[in-house]
């Protein structure tokens, strides 16, 4: 199969979807099959990669009409939200190419879109400074994107079919064929040391993501003797006091980003994952914590309840659930063992690259000129 990729690239912007897209395209290639990864948003001009690349420069339909042009797909595999949905599936179809959307996040299925939207009625700092600029140009933003997502949603009508990370989002959208592909990570690791026992928490830091609720459950356990970590990208002005050791409780340290390799390194020198995070689409994170035999601790999300099902690790759904959830896994090495042990075998069996791609290659195939 001839096979286009469209998504930003790992090497330009660590993200979920991004390794995910490098992981497909180079399985597929090793299948055999002729792939080119098409990179939206570039931040270089040559990428040396084990796989074809187009790079997709800042006009972006023009650069998708060349690409198109050149490469000719059977099937093109989009991972990029509903950023340019409708046009690009227009796109596609003019060239002939089957078009296949990756859904990476609950709002992927959303006609609107809802992160973001200033709450009216409940923050009375907004309401207090209703009419300043400030706001009203963050009001203007908000409503333009969700305006942007509802006009996007009808590009669905013209997707072949769909694959979705998690099964809660399968047939959400209008396209009848879709089916549940789970993400996949790799256990390469580079050692880590720490000099105490540690607890970690990895994300990019962002509201949706709830930093500040990691930083008040490390409060809670100050005279353990045991260190909370954090490992994402902050570039938000509301978290810049994550660089301030005196704003923060003394047994918490923040990393900043850190490549894939030394995340999984980190989490396998960690006692166990704590994740913070509104309902996503699955969360690397946790197939990172479960590869590395870590079980996880989750405050908001627990995708198609497999933490509570396989009993590896704990939905707390409260703060004051999970600070005795926490408090459980530190006390209780034969537990956090016990669970370890089986997030890794559940891992292994469910979030395999090579197996999850040929998946995804028979899924492929059902759209293939006969």
């Amino acid at each position: 199969m001839k096979i286009l990729i469209l998504n930003k690239h790992v090497q330009d912007s660590i993200g979920g979807s991004e390794i995910q897209c490098d992981l497909i395209a180079m399985n597929l290639k090793k299948f055999g099959h002729d792939v080119t990864y098409g990179i939206i948003h570039p931040k270089k001009n040559r990428y040396e990669l084990g796989y074809d690349v187009a790079v997709l420069k800042k006009n972006y339909f023009t650069s998708l009409y060349r690409t198109l042009k050149k490469v000719r797909p059977e099937i093109v595999y989009w991972r990029h939200n509903k950023n340019y949905l409708l046009l690009t599936a227009l796109f596609v179809r003019l060239f002939r190419a089957k078009f296949i959307f990756a859904v990476s996040s609950l709002s992927d299925t959303k006609r609107w879109r809802r992160s973001g939207i200033i709450p009216l009625g409940s923050d009375e700092k907004f309401k207090k400074n209703f009419f300043s600029p400030k706001e009203l140009a963050k009001l203007l933003i908000s409503v333009k994107n969700s305006v942007k997502s509802f006009v996007n949603f009808f590009g669905f009508h013209f997707v072949d079919g769909v694959v979705a990370l998690n099964a809660d989002y399968v047939h959400k959208t209008p396209p009848k064929k879709q089916i549940t592909i789970h993400n996949s990570m790799l256990l390469n690791h580079i050692p880590f040391e720490w000099d105490k026992p540690f607890i970690v928490w990895v994300s990019n830091l962002k509201p949706v993501k709830h930093p500040e609720k990691y930083v008040e459950l490390s409060a809670h356990f100050v005279d353990t003797g045991v260190d909370f970590l954090m490992v994402g990208a902050q570039r938000r002005k509301q978290y810049e006091f994550v660089r301030d050791r005196e704003k923060l409780p003394p047994n918490l340290r923040f990393l900043g980003p850190k490549p894939v390799e030394e995340v999984n390194g980190i989490l396998r020198a960690s006692l166990f994952m704590v994740h913070t995070c509104d309902p996503e689409g699955f969360g690397n994170n946790f197939i990172q914590a479960w590869l590395n035999a870590k079980p996880t601790v989750s405050l908001f999300f627990d995708p198609e309840s497999m933490i509570r099902n396989n009993k590896i690790g704990f939905f707390s759904g409260s703060m004051e659930q999970m600070v005795r959830d926490v408090k459980n896994l530190i006390e209780n090495e034969p537990l956090r063992l016990q669970m370890g042990r089986k997030a890794e075998k559940f891992a292994r069996e469910n979030f395999d690259p090579e197996k999850n791609a040929r998946r995804l290659e028979k899924f492929l195939r059902e759209f293939q000129k006969k």
